[in-house]
């Protein structure tokens, strides 16, 4: 039996109910036939309809949709929605070129932050990540660093404004409403102070942020039963990060997953101290025409992800992971992909720099140089070579001991002296030649010559070697 909705208004395409199977209320859809439905929130009526994007048929604006299976896909509601989730209000009437639309975010961008090139053209094609960032393998964080008053909230406004169903808390909010926050709406999580550093709830922000980027690595948490009995809740918290911190991450790992700009106080007098009225109209303008770029692109973009040749085998492998989503976002335009791989070059070096500035990455050094001067590799050389002869009694030959066998992986040994091979007090370091090799590679030493290591870091374009 077929019944029309009485809802209908004038001019609003009929939906017909028939043979529904179950109801789900969402914030959207991808349907395997290649629907793609996304919600708009009218702030006049403050009702939710869906924006449906199926092969080969126009966009339409529907208040509910019926898939193939019958399941009738109804919106979400919640005071949220609409209010601190920010939604397109509509999909405006035309397409247009990725370059379009990523040139119109970054002058939307400019006119209320000050941030150098590089960062304003990456700022922008992240952006227009977030918006299809579902159809991705892994994601890059975007992270603003720096003291007060150098831009670092006024970018998080502007920017969380046209990001996709931005999600805005501070260091205030507990870390138990950003896993249901995360979980819930699937949206960008827009962080300013996110370097709870004397904070009881870090040890949770640092799970949300390890395992958000990239999907399937959700976060288990007991929660306890209306019976008392303690289950585990699953929270998917893989997503786009924009944050803002004073300081670097302690977590090394956590902090190769950013794209950071450092900021200074501005000196363009033309940004306003306070984001005018207008700054609204215009974020609501982008998101309806990000929307429609989200239902153009979704599809296109996950197939570019697919290809992994992108990015030059030369880059370091966290490199080329995260940033491979960039160069799928932006796909066939030669100029945006260029962008991203000058860009990937600058992030390559400064990864590379920050091992460099590592005590394994001296300790290495200075197994190299001894070995190539046919010194013992006793604990007490490695540390007169990296500390000299005055080094303090806590970075002495056992601290060299536990940087060489827990950080370099190497093998230690007590010393054996002369022809009898009776073993002494020394401990000194196992020559590997493949792990060393493979070290060098990760820390930037490359060899010179036949009988000369020297520190290099690695062309991302051409994969040659560049001294330092």
């Amino acid at each position: 039996m077929e019944e029309k909705d009485k809802n209908e208004q004038p001019g609003q395409e009929v939906v017909v109910r028939k043979n529904i199977s179950r109801e789900h209320s969402c914030l959207g859809f991808i349907l395997d036939d290649g629907t793609i439905g996304e919600l708009c929130y009218d702030p006049q009526t403050k009702e939710g309809q869906f924006a449906i994007a199926s092969p080969g048929k126009s966009i339409q604006l529907l208040p509910e949709y019926i898939g193939e299976d019958g399941t009738l896909y109804l919106p979400l509601k919640g005071k949220l929605i609409g209010g601190d989730i920010l939604f397109p209000s509509k999909p405006t009437k035309y397409l247009e070129s990725t370059k379009s639309i990523f040139q119109d975010v970054k002058e939307y961008i400019h006119r209320y932050v000050d941030l150098p090139e590089d960062f304003e053209d990456i700022a922008s094609i992240y952006v227009l990540l977030t918006w299809v960032y579902d159809a991705l393998q892994s994601l890059p964080y975007i992270r603003l660093r720096g003291n007060l008053s150098t831009g670092k909230s006024r970018f998080l406004k502007v920017a969380g404004a046209i990001c996709f169903r931005s999600i805005n808390c501070s260091g205030a909010t507990s870390a138990s409403a950003v896993f249901r926050l995360i979980d819930t709406y699937r949206g960008t999580l827009v962080m300013d102070e996110a370097d709870w550093r004397f904070s009881g709830e870090w040890a949770e922000v640092i799970k949300i942020l390890n395992n958000g980027y990239e999907p399937g690595t959700p976060v288990y948490k007991s929660a306890k039963q209306s019976d008392g009995r303690w289950d585990p809740e699953c929270y998917h918290v893989f997503g786009p990060k924009i944050l803002a911190t004073k300081e670097r991450f302690k977590d090394d790992a956590l902090e190769s997953r950013m794209i950071t700009q450092v900021t200074e106080p501005t000196l363009r007098e033309e940004i306003p101290p306070n984001l005018p009225d207008i700054q609204k109209e215009e974020a609501l303008a982008l998101r309806n025409r990000l929307l429609v770029f989200r239902l153009q692109n979704w599809h296109k973009v996950k197939e570019n992800a697919q290809q992994q040749d992108t990015i030059p085998h030369t880059v370091i492998p966290r490199t080329r992971q995260i940033l491979t989503s960039m160069a799928a976002v932006a796909g066939t335009d030669q100029n945006l992909l260029n962008m991203v791989l000058e860009y990937v070059n600058k992030f390559d070096e400064e990864v590379m720099w920050n091992r460099q500035e590592t005590t394994e990455f001296a300790v290495l050094q200075a197994i190299i140089d001894l070995k190539l001067n046919d010194d013992e590799l006793s604990m007490f050389n490695i540390a007169d070579k990296v500390y000299g002869s005055t080094i303090a009694s806590s970075w002495g030959p056992r601290s060299v001991g536990r940087v060489v066998r827990e950080k370099l992986g190497l093998h230690t040994d007590r010393a054996t002296t002369g022809i009898s091979g009776i073993r002494t007090n020394r401990i000194v370091a196992i020559w590997d030649d493949p792990k060393i090799e493979a070290l060098c590679k990760y820390y930037g030493i490359l060899p010179h010559a036949r009988d000369v290591y020297d520190v290099y870091t690695v062309s991302s374009r051409t994969g040659d070697p560049v001294k330092v």
